[in-house]
């Protein structure tokens, strides 16, 4: 028997010259078409991250301005501890205008290369009032565009490996039967979802039997590969909607943090009531709606009395007590449509709508009451309060329906209720004329 020629063995013939060069071809398109798609992917995820840092930084900037200019150290330092709270942040500080640091949160990591340190200055009305200082992480972007270019890789592979086995195959039943062959074999033998239906009835034993049976065992394979191609697709539409359920969920807490921080910029620290801003844009909105609608809106503005010899006598801490005692008490006896605001250290105010003058004095001393009427215990000791409440309405026989008018007449009322002896409460209307345009003097402590 003659032994097959070395050449013979190893015949470099059209099959494997035609394998080759679409393998090459397949293998470039494919690795510059990864590469360009992992560059987006990067480019995207870059910016992304790029867009959210700003916004964040100017959003936060915004809240803190008028917490840096109250120099509230204490709201600024809840702020700063949310902040960090969101992912991917890891620092932040704040710096007044003199470079002094007002509150910080986090540390720095010690690998400078995974984390960028943002700066961003805090402006109010146009001016710059202090500076927020942002770290953050870089390590959850450099991990994600890494698992983008691994799977990009292997997706790569598989894609070249799979071609590759397609096209031997392919080439090596195919590219030698006759062209009368296939086509008699290929007409109508297809179903609508490109699944070969029936074998090609030839069983000879010459070179045409030998090509029918590797094209019948191809399309075996084929349709095999085709079930298999399907139940891949359904896996993978699966996992793109569980995907899509974890981006909405995420979206959802990201919505909810966004509240949580609206609210603390509105809110103060200490006893959970709305602070000076909200305020402010409350007493704003109160007065338009009584221009525009003829309503009545009624403000309390309401001192505890004496409150700096609290903090002197029993010390800080009891004095705080004091205040969220004063809080909860104002929250129980106001009413339901009723706004609780504490606007400074022992000053509070109660935005009452559709209410007049003889309501809005009926529940000031309702307030002034149960306050003197309810004893602080505190660790150093029980203390009794007392308060003096100043009124104004709007409209009122002062035409007060300028929100800083109206808040002028209440000041005004307040003093009057200090000066004829406190713990009592004092509508505008009622002030004697020569109180009516007297200026305030009495404050913090008094």
């Amino acid at each position: 028997m003659t032994r097959p020629h070395f050449s013979e063995i190893f015949r470099f013939g059209v099959r494997q010259k035609v394998v080759l060069i679409l393998l090459a071809v397949l293998t470039v398109a494919i690795t510059l078409s990864s590469w360009m798609l992992f560059r987006q992917q990067s480019e995207r995820i870059e910016q992304e991250s790029r867009q959210n840092n700003e916004y964040t930084m100017n959003y936060v900037s915004r809240s803190l301005a008028y917490s840096v200019v109250g120099f509230d150290y204490h709201t600024i330092q809840l702020l700063l501890d949310e902040l960090i709270q969101f992912d991917d942040i890891v620092y932040a500080r704040v710096l007044s205008p003199k470079g002094n640091i007002m509150a910080e949160a986090g540390t720095l990591p010690a690998d400078e290369e995974t984390t960028a340190l943002l700066t961003s200055p805090i402006e109010l009305n146009g001016q710059s009032v202090g500076e927020l200082v942002m770290g953050v992480s870089n390590a959850r972007i450099i991990a994600e565009v890494n698992e983008q270019r691994n799977l990009l890789i292997q997706r790569e592979l598989f894609i070249i490996v799979l071609i590759a086995i397609g096209e031997f195959l392919a080439l090596s039943y195919l590219i030698i039967r006759p062209i009368t062959v296939i086509s008699r074999a290929l007409t109508s033998n297809a179903d609508d979802e490109g699944l070969i239906e029936r074998d090609i009835p030839l069983h000879s034993r010459d070179e045409f039997g030998d090509m029918a049976r590797r094209f019948n065992l191809m399309r075996q394979r084929l349709n095999e590969a085709h079930y298999t191609l399907e139940t891949r697709i359904v896996a993978a539409d699966n996992e793109l909607r569980d995907a899509n359920q974890q981006l909405i969920r995420k979206s959802h807490r990201l919505r909810r943090a966004n509240e949580q921080l609206r609210k603390l910029t509105i809110t103060d620290g200490l006893t959970g009531l709305f602070n000076r801003r909200h305020f402010e844009t409350l007493l704003r909105m109160a007065a338009s709606a009584s221009q525009r609608y003829s309503e009545s809106y009624s403000v309390l503005l309401i001192d505890l009395d004496r409150f700096k010899g609290i903090n002197d006598r029993y010390g800080h801490d009891a004095g705080d007590i004091v205040l969220k005692t004063m809080a909860k008490l104002l929250k129980a006896v106001t009413r339901s449509t009723d706004t609780v605001c504490r606007i400074g250290g022992e000053e509070f105010v109660v935005v009452c709508k559709h209410t007049d003058a003889d309501t809005s004095t009926r529940i000031a001393e309702k307030i002034r009451a149960r306050i003197e009427a309810t004893p602080v215990q505190t660790p150093y000791g029980t203390i009794t309060l007392t308060t003096s409440i100043g009124i104004a309405t709007i409209p009122d026989a002062f035409d007060g329906q300028d929100a800083e008018r109206l808040m002028k007449l209440a000041d005004i009322a307040l003093y009057h209720s200090k000066r004829v002896g406190r713990n009592c409460a004092t509508h505008c209307r009622d002030l004697p004329e020569s109180s009516a345009g007297a200026g305030t003097g009495v404050r913090a402590g008094s």
